[in-house]
């Protein structure tokens, strides 16, 4: 069953999804990436919103968002946001993927 939804290109050892895979891939490494942005927007706002007057908000501004999540924040979605940040990376690798199954002949 799983043959039929990759392919080996070649010689090589590279295993590409067929075309039905790669769009089915595609949307869900989409709505991995949006849900880790989300999460991190909630922590940039709220980074924003501890920063006091203007000289905060340049200190917060360099500031890296893992570093405060890990560090700092204190909401109760902590572990959701973490896993958000994980699936944005699996989301990127995934479309990657996806992509690349499309357009490899």
């Amino acid at each position: 069953m799983l043959a039929a939804l990759v392919r080996k290109i070649g010689s090589s050892r590279l295993v590409l999804p067929e075309p039905p895979l790669a769009w089915i891939l595609l949307v869900v490494g989409v709505l991995l990436v949006a849900i880790g942005t989300a999460g991190v927007l909630r922590v940039r706002r709220r980074m924003g919103e501890e920063a006091e007057g203007m000289l905060g908000h340049l200190l917060m501004r360099g500031r890296g968002t893992l570093s405060y999540l890990i560090h700092d924040y204190d909401g109760q979605d902590r572990g959701i946001i973490f896993l958000g940040l994980f699936g944005r990376v699996i989301g990127g690798i995934v479309i990657v993927w996806g992509l690349a199954g499309l357009i490899w002949p």
